[in-house]
């Protein structure tokens, strides 16, 4: 399987969990854009789809923050059979009329059930998007959900560089993903910390 990191508004530099999974995980590559400090949301579907079209055989979409709601439009726009799963953590929630104004076109998001098995992690103390959000869009998305307590946006700031317990998920994720690969889930719930 081949893992396509997704990363959000800013990107996701050394010192990030993503950019330590690449290093960890075989068969990982990043979705690099044009911009990440003035993200237009049809330039990064554009961008996930090449990468995306670029690979055969199985596919993981991991994405972070915005790259996890890029990845819902993606979805909504293009799918892919060779898409098996994808684990969204602590999406940023771009219809809040606070959020940077750099960042266009990124609203609404949309709401459909993805077309494969994915998780959402979400955290109580998320400044870019509250819980009680992270759990609605998983709901809608037909997503697992996993609790991951007070962990802030789960990026730098927050102490995610290196993250084993992903690396657990991504396991488990792969091994059910793989067994069946057309399950949507039925919106587990669970915690980690």
């Amino acid at each position: 399987m081949t893992n396509i990191l997704v990363p959000g508004y800013k990107g996701s530099p050394e010192g990030h969990w993503q950019f330590w999974l690449r290093t960890e995980i075989p068969n990982t590559v990043t979705v690099e854009q044009d911009s990440w400090d003035f993200p237009q949301m049809g330039d990064w579907v554009e961008k996930l789809q090449k990468a995306v079209a670029e690979i055969s055989g199985p596919i993981r979409l991991i994405g972070h923050s915005m790259g996890s709601i890029t990845i819902s439009f993606w979805a909504k726009k293009y799918g892919s059979e060779n898409v098996h799963s994808a684990i969204l953590v602590a999406p940023a929630d771009s219809e809040d009329l606070n959020f940077p104004k750099e960042i266009v076109d990124f609203s609404p998001i949309p709401t459909a059930t993805l077309p494969f098995h994915s998780t959402v992690i979400g955290s109580h103390n998320d400044h870019y998007m509250t819980f009680q959000r992270a759990l609605y869009f998983a709901n809608k998305w037909g997503s697992d959900f996993i609790d991951a307590g007070n962990t802030g946006h789960i990026n730098i700031d927050s102490g995610y560089g290196e993250w084993p317990e992903i690396i657990e998920l991504l396991k488990r994720d792969e091994k059910r993903s793989l067994q069946n690969k057309s399950l949507i889930s039925k919106n587990f719930y669970c915690t980690i910390q």
